[in-house]
């Protein structure tokens, strides 16, 4: 390991390095453990959390580690996590339950770190043009692109404004879809508050199934995905998806 930390290489990236310059290297440096404690402290906001995140990943080259794409950045997260372990040693994840709701017996599921697998990103999703009130006389062309880490936080900090439950909710999807998008076609806006104010208006306005399934996908095309692992009940067989997330609880 380096002083600026572990070489991970752009490939194997959930985007595949495709947004980033080409000569640019990207390291991590395994979470200490007074980051760890930090970053699983109870009312820890997302803001803090991805700064102390942040302060462990390097990049050598003209490329600002904020312009990340938040995608990207849940992988490193989980690789900062996991290189403090040993790789030839299982990793456990304890105190799961069978999916079966007759069954719901307790299990322990191991694996190592190279068993991990990410979905990439599809290229496409890089600049896409969506659509959105497709023939009708108020259809909107929206280009979007996966939000970077420092639109994440920034849309963090602004779903924190929403104080009642039902309405943050309801206003997830319209701030998620402004943030991701880079550009309204044909339209002019006096500035980004005045853009972003339009489209949170315009997509709460909605109402085809068409258009909710357009903004679901969405956010489906740019959230991370790791492929879950199978376990099979030793009790009655069911089968279970076990979910690895960079805040699973993981011991060796």
């Amino acid at each position: 390991m380096s002083m600026n930390g572990i070489l991970v290489p752009l490939d194997s990236l959930p985007s595949r390095g495709i947004p980033y310059p080409e000569d640019i290297s990207l390291f991590v440096k395994p979470l200490k453990i007074k980051d760890q404690i930090d970053m699983e402290r109870y009312g820890i906001t997302d803001a803090e959390y991805f700064r102390i995140l942040l302060e462990g990943i390097n990049i050598e080259g003209n490329f600002k580690k904020e312009d990340l794409i938040h995608f990207d950045v849940q992988f490193l997260d989980l690789a900062r996590r996991l290189f403090s372990f040993d790789t030839d040693e299982a990793i456990i994840i304890k105190d799961l339950k069978c999916s079966n709701p007759d069954c719901g017996a307790s299990f322990d599921y191991s694996f190592k770190i190279q068993d991990i697998e990410f979905e990439d990103l599809d290229k496409e999703i890089f600049g896409k043009h969506v659509k959105l009130g497709e023939g009708t006389d108020d259809e909107l062309e929206l280009v979007i692109s996966p939000l970077t880490v420092s639109e994440y936080m920034k849309m963090s900090r602004a779903l924190k404004n929403y104080k009642d439950k039902r309405t943050l909710l309801s206003s997830m999807y319209s701030e998620y879809v402004c943030y991701c998008t880079k550009e309204v076609v044909g339209r002019q806006f006096k500035d980004m508050k005045d853009r972003d104010s339009y489209l949170k208006g315009y997509i709460d306005d909605l109402y085809r199934a068409k258009d909710k399934k357009i903004i679901r996908q969405i956010t489906d095309d740019t959230i991370i995905k790791i492929k879950p692992f199978k376990h099979i009940c030793d009790d009655c067989e069911e089968e279970t998806e076990v979910i690895v997330t960079p805040s699973s609880n993981f011991q060796q």
